[in-house]
């Protein structure tokens, strides 16, 4: 086989028609008097359908000259989801890319959209996962996806191609689509409960959250003892937190025997967790619940873990950090800051409705049922948007690698 295709498929190597660039590693800080913030896209936001707000790096005018991406061009995940591809959306500043992903322009006489085709083919097929050894946290460097297989088609072969995918994968997109709002429909539907019972039919006194948690802020563990081993204990970073989910894709961990005397860093089954840099992101405030998947795990820096005191339920607090309400107490704080970042302070000074110990449980018990209800459903539509995902994948597969038109038969 040549690579993910069949011995008779002909093939050539991507740099044959692409051009392909790694992004900016990322700064921190200015290393010289020119250096300026330059706002950045990674791996982590190419599945997003727009771009309201971006991070910032340091970098140079030559830096914006060689990294920058405008809307239409074709990115391709270098770690993370290794493989993962998306065109650049309308990007409300100029941006460059950071290097966890790569930028593929198509060479004159290459149709990008037949390129984007082709490697949606690869990361389908499950060759990156031996390419790219991703289960050991490897990487599709830049050598890798130049040297990638794709078929060898003419200049009218791949328009005819991607014109025909064009039309039979938007029928099918628009389907996900739906399912994609109906699950937002249901989890609106839980937000609107916990607002309601929460905040407005409650009529218990008002006050300060930071007098029925316990917080604690992350540690500055030194990222040169950070590992990709295995065997180590897992560290929360804020990049790990996603609105409602806690998410390991990019792991780092601290060695076994250099984690015993962080014990008190260490995150417990129940512990609510909220990212204190970038809180808000466009699906909601980065705060989410530890899970038996995710322990043990130890507290990072700019991450704050709650716990709720005898006087208060654990999910009152989850159902409360998760609200609507909770999310506006910090807008105010972040919007318009090019790195927002919220304190201790005020997570703390959020004030809530706290009625008896009893009346907590029954509203607990009524939003955990709403909950579970809203889960069953979400459950049946990401099963139904996977069958659909699948059904596309094959239908690139095919019209890819066979040359001919296989849209009856899919």
């Amino acid at each position: 086989m040549s690579g993910p295709w069949a011995d008779e498929v002909a093939v050539m190597s991507l740099s044959r028609v692409a051009e392909i660039n790694l992004g900016k590693m990322l700064q921190p800080a200015p290393r010289g008097a020119d250096d300026f913030e330059i706002p950045y896209i990674n791996a982590g936001l190419i599945a997003m359908d727009s771009l309201s707000e971006l991070p910032r790096m340091f970098g140079s005018s030559d830096d914006v000259a060689r990294y920058g991406v405008r809307k239409g061009d074709l990115v391709v995940a270098e770690g993370g989801d290794v493989g993962r591809t998306a065109f650049v959306p309308e990007l409300p500043v100029a941006a460059i890319i950071q290097n966890s992903l790569h930028r593929v322009r198509a060479r004159p006489g290459a149709d990008i959209r037949f390129i984007r085709y082709s490697l949606d083919a690869v990361y389908g097929s499950g060759w990156l996962d031996v390419l790219c050894n991703r289960a050991t946290f490897g990487h599709l460097t830049q050598e890798k996806l130049r040297a990638l297989p794709i078929p060898a088609r003419s200049a009218k072969d791949q328009a005819r191609i991607a014109d025909r995918l064009d039309e039979e994968t938007a029928r099918i997109d628009k389907l996900i689509a739906a399912k994609r709002r109906l699950r937002d429909l249901t989890k609106q539907s839980l937000d609107a409960a916990v607002m309601q019972l929460l905040f407005v039919d409650n009529d218990a006194t008002w006050a300060s959250l930071g007098r029925f948690v316990d917080l604690l802020p992350g540690n500055a563990f030194p990222s040169e003892a950070f590992t990709t081993d295995l065997s180590g204990v897992k560290l929360l970073r804020g990049v790990n937190i996603a609105p409602g989910a806690i998410r390991w894709d990019e792991c780092v961990y601290l060695p076994q025997n250099a984690a015993g005397e962080f014990s008190q860093f260490a995150l417990k089954l129940g512990d609510i967790v909220l990212g204190m840099d970038r809180p808000l992101i466009a699906g909601g405030l980065r705060v989410a619940q530890v899970g038996e998947h995710d322990v043990p795990a130890l507290l990072v820096q700019r991450v704050a873990r709650l716990r709720a005191r005898s006087d208060m339920e654990q999910d009152y607090v989850r159902f409360a950090l998760s609200s609507q309400a909770f999310a506006a107490h910090f807008a105010p704080i972040v919007t318009g800051v090019s790195v927002p970042h919220i304190s201790e302070d005020q997570i703390l000074s959020f004030r809530l409705p706290v009625p008896r110990r009893d009346v907590q449980i029954g509203i607990c018990e009524r939003l955990a049922h709403i909950e579970r209800a809203v889960s069953g459903l979400d459950k049946l539509l990401r099963e139904q948007s996977a069958l659909l995902i699948e059904r596309r994948q094959a239908l690139i597969t095919k019209a890819i690698a066979n040359n001919i038109p296989v849209w009856t038969a899919a």
